[in-house]
């Protein structure tokens, strides 16, 4: 079946970072690539801790530890355009192989994965999609006050059609990204500062969607003032530049300036995590369009409540770039909780929640998504798991062709050494 129509001291230093750069061409990692598992950290969720009996060896080579993995999926969907004006379910076949690269070496610290994914629909053959990327790290601790790190992705991604910037495409949206980071911390005393920036490139690869080819450069800094040794206070300031590579004009284009106090926290490795509040002003190069100030949030909280349950709880507010005809920029704020509780050793259950309200700037549209997961994984041993998965989600919009309401269910089994 085909799918419906749809609208459209230096030397010794010198040679571990030396080694650190080559290590970093050799292979490349997401820029969360996990620690060793063997390697416990103070803040932990119980998802995270080391399973001795459970986590992957990898394969030894040299120094380095290299993880193979293969996870095969189904995925039952009874929306699959999150669209309610045209409603189809189907069933999707996935597979998603990845290496992993991970090794800890005097001083540095260097990570790398590759990955890919590849969804085939049995009736709806024009969703099916593959996506794939490469990506690396590396952190330099130069001496006991200075550490410098860098990382760098590219990735093919699909996006999801429950996301406001499919709009009502006939395909499936496909975008190459480029991310490059560059971070420097240095500590003197109780003061430290970080500043860090950041090059982000999105090309989408239909011809007729050059237009919306963009580029975000930011650069942040941020002070900390440690109160105590679990308490540390910081004041941040950001400035980022949005540019367009195919318009001729300045429309959509802007500098955004942003603002943030907080504090990060760590109560002995049981609640920790950072709260930000602030203010973002957005200027458009584009003196047509309307410039505008909005609060800023970036709060991330984990408390593990035993040494069996993790609850976690999020709240972001930021502005994004957005494709939807007519607006100019879009202010996300978006709340999430959630929970992991460790029944077994080896058995894993988590739930989780969202609520988010896109409003774009420019047009008189307000989305409102609901989003409710809850998912199960099973560790038969450190080569073999299976894990099953449930999501609910639905979007109101001011938008009427906008809103859907959508529910999958994953069945999968990874393998890995």
């Amino acid at each position: 079946m085909t799918a419906p129509s749809r609208r459209g001291p230096a030397c010794p230093g010198l040679s571990r970072l030396l080694a650190a750069v080559i290590a970093g061409l050799l292979g490349w990692t997401a820029s969360t690539a996990p620690a060793d598992a063997q390697t416990p950290r103070r803040t932990q969720t119980v998802s995270e801790r080391p399973r001795p009996l459970f986590d992957p060896i990898g394969i030894p080579m040299g120094p380095w530890g290299i993880f193979p993995s293969l996870t095969v999926s189904m995925e039952i969907d009874d929306n699959i355009f999150a669209d309610d004006d045209i409603v189809r379910s189907d069933l999707a076949f996935v597979v998603e192989p990845a290496l992993q690269v991970r090794e800890e070496l005097e001083g540095v610290n260097v990570s790398a994965l590759a990955f890919a994914r590849t969804t085939q629909y049995v009736d709806n053959r024009s969703e099916s999609n593959e996506e794939f990327g490469i990506a690396t790290r590396v952190d330099y601790e130069i001496d006991s006050t200075n550490v410098l790190g860098g990382a760098a992705r590219f990735e093919r991604q699909t996006v999801s059609r429950s996301d406001p910037e499919d709009a009502g495409l006939d395909e499936p949206l496909q975008r190459n990204l480029v991310d490059l980071q560059l971070n420097y911390g240095h500590t003197f005393g109780r003061l430290s500062l970080q500043v860090a920036g950041r090059a982000r490139i999105e090309d989408f690869l239909p011809a007729d969607e050059d237009a919306e080819d963009r580029q975000r450069y930011a650069g942040t800094t941020r002070l900390s003032y440690e109160i105590s040794p679990r308490v540390d206070a910081f004041v941040e300031g950001q400035f980022s530049a949005l540019r367009y590579s195919s318009r001729l004009s300045d429309d959509g284009e802007a500098n955004t300036y942003t603002a943030l106090v907080g504090s990060a926290f760590d109560l002995d490795g049981v609640i920790f995590g950072e709260v930000g509040v602030g203010v973002f002003r957005e200027d458009f190069l584009d003196p047509a369009e309307r410039d505008f100030t909005g609060l800023a949030l970036n709060t991330s909280v984990d408390w593990n409540v035993t040494g069996l349950t993790t609850l976690r709880a999020s709240l972001v507010r930021r502005d994004e770039a957005t494709r939807v005809d007519g607006a100019t920029s879009r202010v996300r704020t978006e709340i999430g909780v959630g929970a992991t509780h460790e029944l077994l050793r080896n058995l894993l259950v988590d739930v989780d929640a969202s609520y988010r309200i896109d409003q774009f700037e420019g047009i008189d549209r307000s989305d409102q998504t609901v989003a409710i997961g809850a998912g199960v994984e099973y560790l038969f041993n450190r080569y073999l798991s299976a894990f099953a998965r449930y999501e609910f989600t639905t979007r109101g919009s001011d938008d009427p062709d906008s809103d859907f309401v959508r529910n999958r269910g994953i069945l999968g089994i990874t393998a890995r050494l």
